[in-house]
């Protein structure tokens, strides 16, 4: 069963900018937690704890009285840095051996020191997220050596790193393995992880930080202590307890669909409109009419790009087009990505969309660096910023 850990599950389309203000200025008063400020503002609690520290709202504290020597406790102000732990656990609450993600290129052996036993880690040099390459390591090395020659099924989520590898889904289908993603935004009912164990894993590796900064009053934790302390975590939270609770919380063992509260199936009331031609449905994609359906689709893109237009000797000239066929491009032109250009029908990744504020053209959430508007109007926005900021020096100056 296995999930990633730190990766963002809410939907950007989910929460606007009015509603983080308004978030941001409740967790200034100190009237409520964080934990329930997400909720009612359904944005996620990383994001939130994120926004704070750019704020600088949240400050590095010492827990101790005036002119007393003896500090009880540390925080420290640094950002820290992301490291990826893809976990995995069956429904008899067997948990597989971590596989860590550092963002890097050469991986040190000390590193490893420390670490749980069984453990790997993985180097990569864009980031330390999981990619296709990463996840086929994992799902061959890690998993199947580790599973039984029987028939099982794999619960995952809908990242895009291994929905649409047919390497991948052909690999599944050779060792007897059924993939089935979970849909956007339902990990937090349908993951037995998300529902039992990582929350635990986070408090004790926050705990297991804190013992070691108080240890280490003059020392910053670095890489080679990152073994140390997830072992100390890890052996707290990887029970069999914890892997029985979450396979049960979500009803998937013993089967018990009841066990899903019937709001959490409600739309969600904050989220902006968008069209319904999305698939929500859970879907196997080792099954044979997808898996013939990306080899057909891969098929189509192969021979496009084999068809390359040879030289021509005719001129240019300017078409007109009537009334008719430019309506058919505007709607044409209405579900494609403003950034790709790739049709909304055509997308196979299951990457959410969302509306450009300020043009109101749709784009896929991850062709654009900013939030919920796209590059080019940022680029804009930013210019006459700057050309606003440019003149108002000009004035000042010129009044002196």
């Amino acid at each position: 069963m296995p999930t990633f850990y730190g990766q963002r599950k809410t939907n950007r389309g989910a929460w606007t900018q009015e509603n983080l203000d308004k978030a941001l200025k409740d967790l200034q008063k100190g009237n409520v937690s964080i934990r329930e400020v997400a909720l009612n503002n359904n944005i996620p609690e990383k994001t939130l704890r994120t926004r704070l520290k750019q704020n600088n709202f949240i400050k590095g504290r010492l827990v101790a009285a005036e002119d007393s020597k003896n500090v009880q406790a540390r925080q420290c102000t640094e950002r820290g840095e992301t490291i990826t732990v893809v976990a995995c656990c069956n429904a008899e609450g067997s948990f597989l051996p971590p596989y860590c993600i550092f963002k890097g290129v050469r991986k040190q052996k000390i590193w490893e020191e420390n670490m749980p036993p069984g453990s790997v880690i993985q180097i990569r040099k864009e980031s330390a997220y999981i990619n296709e390459q990463l996840f086929m390591d994992w799902l061959k090395n890690h998993f199947i050596p580790r599973k039984s020659r029987e028939q099982c099924l794999l619960i995952l989520d809908g990242h895009r790193s291994y929905i649409n590898s047919p390497d991948i889904l052909q690999m599944a289908t050779d060792n007897n393995i059924h993939i089935l993603c979970l849909p956007s935004h339902t990990t937090d009912y349908f993951q037995p992880l998300d529902r039992a164990f990582f929350e635990p894993l986070k408090t004790y590796f926050r705990d297991a930080c804190c013992e070691w900064g108080n240890a280490n009053p003059n020392k910053k934790i670095g890489r080679n202590h990152f073994g140390l302390l997830l072992t100390k975590a890890w052996l707290r939270a990887a029970t069999v307890q914890t892997g029985i609770s979450g396979f049960r919380e979500t009803g998937i063992h013993p089967f018990c669909p009841s066990v899903i509260p019937e709001y959490a199936y409600l739309e969600n009331a904050i989220q902006h409109e968008v069209s319904s031609s999305s698939e929500s449905d859970k879907e196997i994609l080792t099954s044979t009419p997808v898996t013939n359906l990306l080899s057909t689709q891969m098929c189509i893109m192969i021979d496009e790009s084999m068809a390359q237009p040879g030289p021509s000797n005719l001129c240019q000239q300017r078409v007109f087009l009537d009334t008719s066929q430019k309506n058919e491009c505007e709607n044409e032109c209405e579900n494609e990505c403003v950034e790709c250009y790739e049709s909304y029908d055509n997308t196979l990744p299951k990457v959410n969309w969302i509306q450009c504020i300020k043009c109101n053209k749709w784009l896929h959430e991850t062709c654009t660096l900013y939030y919920n508007i796209c590059n080019l109007c940022k680029r804009m926005e930013l210019k006459r910023a700057k050309e606003d900021k440019d003149k108002k020096k000009f004035k000042e100056a010129k009044l002196l």
